[in-house]
């Protein structure tokens, strides 16, 4: 099948599981998230009982987003906003009806990148199922039972990325932005340094030395970066300490032919961040 064929049926596998960033009314309930991850969740419990869409295109940065025509409509007659936290994508909401539900998952100053933590994701699944069954009280029994049968699949994800790491003897890798602590914390990897010190700022020239040197010193070789990002900065560290970068995604997308899924995108993180460690 050629690439183009193959992207066409990807898309169009996506918006038959209920996920999309195109939906036309139906009557249903109109659920939107920010990014793709949530919106997968959403649309595995949601069934047929809603048409779930989401706003941040794969590769964009949801952070700084700023949302085409299409996407501003599609938020104009959404019933219920799912986001992560105001920092996070906040910005959606000037965007919003004032009849919508709005529900931000994180918890107040935490770090927002709940989805990227397996064992966080039953907790986000089960917000998830509340919200829809408080806005479809009689989809309760739909809701819950494919809730149940989602729950299993986490589960199976988990257990299949824990196998990933467990014979793994070194497990420190430096990240780019501080998106994987959960991750790292889930499967007892170690988070060695974070070149981004939060809000888009690096670290100083001083701390960013320094971390090189101590990398260098204690053997640290993986640098965890975006799948598609571009700097300068970090693949100049990676080359000073002769190390590996690790590319990663966090949020997917749902025309690729190994990250079309939440869980399918966690299992592709781990895969090729356990390919690079010792």
């Amino acid at each position: 099948m050629h690439r183009k064929s193959i992207v066409a049926f990807c898309i169009v596998m996506a918006a038959m599981a209920g996920c999309s960033q195109k939906h036309e009314r139906t009557g249903k309930i109109q659920a939107v998230t920010s990014i793709f991850p949530l919106c997968d969740i959403t649309a595995n419990i949601a069934g047929d009982r809603a048409d779930v869409s989401f706003i941040v295109p794969a590769g964009a940065n949801p952070h700084v987003y700023e949302p085409a025509p299409s996407a501003v409509k599609l938020l104009a007659r959404a019933d219920v906003f799912i986001g992560v936290d105001d920092h996070f994508d906040g910005w959606i909401m000037k965007f919003l009806p004032s009849t919508a539900e709005k529900t931000f998952l994180a918890r107040e100053g935490k770090n927002p990148h709940i989805w990227l933590s397996l064992k966080n994701a039953p907790v986000l699944a089960e917000r998830i199922a509340g919200i829809l069954i408080q806005l479809d009280p009689e989809g309760e029994p739909a809701y819950k039972k494919n809730l149940e049968s989602y729950l299993a699949k986490i589960k199976e994800t988990d257990e299949k990325t824990l196998l990933l790491f467990k014979n793994i003897s070194d497990k420190r890798f430096i990240q780019w932005h501080d998106a994987w602590d959960g991750f790292a914390a889930d499967y007892g990897l170690s988070v060695f340094g974070t070149i981004e010190g939060g809000h888009g700022k690096e670290i100083s020239v001083k701390q960013f030395r320094d971390l090189a040197v101590k990398a260098k010193r204690g053997n640290v070789r993986v640098v965890v970066l975006g799948l598609s990002a571009r700097n300068t900065a970090v693949e100049s560290f990676t080359r000073e300490i002769k190390g590996t970068i690790a590319r990663l995604d966090t949020i997917g997308d749902p025309s690729s032919l190994d990250r079309s899924s939440y869980l399918d995108l966690m299992l592709y993180n781990a895969q090729a961040l356990s390919r690079v460690m010792k």
